[in-house]
């Protein structure tokens, strides 16, 4: 698969980390918990539990500022400078991430 299929198909992936903040929390919360579950039948199994998949350590939520800083951040600014009609989207992200940030300082 080349790099811009790739980056194209990532940059899908993370499309709910765009929406209204109520509407990724729920996507978050799905996430997690399936995240989650996959991490139980690990143990069950007697595997390594995944990274962010146990539930007795950090989740995906807690993470969220690393991914989008990481990830979703620097994926969407290099797709919103090709495409200038995708600012709305970037600005969209920008924006959750400052809530997470904001999230992230109150704790």
């Amino acid at each position: 698969m080349s790099t811009t299929v790739y980056s194209i198909c990532l940059l899908h992936r993370t499309a709910n980390l765009s929406r209204a903040v109520y509407v990724y929390f729920r996507w978050l919360g799905v996430l997690e918990e399936e995240f989650f579950r996959q991490g139980d039948q690990e143990r069950a199994l007697g595997l390594p539990i995944s990274p962010l998949f146990d539930r007795a350590k950090q989740g995906v939520s807690k993470s969220q500022v690393g991914f989008f800083d990481f990830v979703a951040l620097p994926l969407v600014r290099a797709f919103a400078s090709a495409f200038p009609g995708a600012q709305t989207v970037l600005a969209c992200y920008e924006a959750n991430h400052q809530y997470w940030v904001g999230v992230q300082q109150q704790q």
